[in-house]
């Protein structure tokens, strides 16, 4: 399709309370925050990007239409989240610490009923103000 996109980690802590959420409304609350974090970084690069620019043409320098527009490109048109989990007799893991978590989550999981609930967000950035998902 010839989209252009960067991966872009984000910052999101992901300790909300496991107790107030289904493993799917956990999944998409998970990916909601972190569709907006990565949202405000952006923005908050973009808008620095902008005011250097904005300077730069202040002061009538010879890179000042060159910088406006790198600042134009900097905000992304969308910013997608995503989370996954699984449940396992009504509990959610998480993605495992290392190596010999992950083997022993496989052999718990092995040959046993489970689901994994993958939760996906879109943002349609600037988010300027947003506090909720």
């Amino acid at each position: 399709m010839g989209l252009k996109f960067e991966v872009v980690v984000s910052s999101f802590d992901e300790t909300l309370p496991k107790d107030e959420y289904s493993a799917a409304e956990y999944a998409k609350s998970t990916a909601a925050h972190k569709a907006l974090d990565v949202a405000r970084v952006l923005a908050a690069q973009a808008a620095a990007a902008a005011a250097a620019g904005d300077a730069a043409a202040a002061a009538g320098g010879p890179g000042a239409a060159a910088a406006a527009a790198a600042a134009q490109q900097q905000q992304p048109a969308l910013v997608i989240g995503a989370d996954t989990v699984v449940e396992y007799r009504e509990h959610i893991l998480e993605k495992p610490a290392d190596a010999a978590e992950a083997a022993a989550v496989l052999r718990m999981l092995s040959g046993q009923r489970h689901h994994v609930h993958t939760g996906v967000a879109l943002v349609l950035p600037p988010v300027e103000g947003s506090t909720e998902p």
